[in-house]
């Protein structure tokens, strides 16, 4: 795999990641991490929903904010990766240490669950299933 592919899929998969899955992995000791940043900008699809729809398992508009939004995002990233490639190694690591840096805000499941007012993507979640 060439390394422009490497970084555009890094880059696209890097929402999914640590905006959905993380809170679903347990780490030694049952801790359960959230990353603030990625989790919030994945949430706000289903944030959208629950204010002007409401948000429930009969609403005909869940698929977009469970689905739709978190890949249009993830395409969204893909594509910025992919153009990031064709430029300088520089860019790549200035890029690199952003993402990286997002990762400052990851917290325990714990505290992120006892902050009722972010539009996190796990809380949106928990309260349709």
């Amino acid at each position: 795999m060439k390394k422009s592919v490497a970084f555009s899929v890094c880059c696209g998969l890097w929402p999914l990641f640590f905006g959905i899955c993380l809170p679903y992995f347990s780490l030694p000791g049952g801790l359960r991490l959230v990353n603030l940043v990625w989790s919030i900008v994945e949430g706000l699809g289903l944030w959208a929903i629950d204010e002007t729809a409401g948000l429930s398992l009969e609403s005909r508009w869940l698929p977009l904010g469970l689905f739709a939004w978190p890949l249009i995002i993830s395409t969204i990233m893909f594509l910025f990766g992919r153009k990031l490639a064709r430029t300088s190694s520089r860019a790549h690591l200035v890029t690199l240490l952003a993402l990286l840096a997002s990762l400052i805000f990851t917290v325990s499941y714990k505290t992120a669950n006892g902050v009722s007012f972010l539009p996190a993507y796990f809380r949106y979640f928990q309260a349709v299933w």
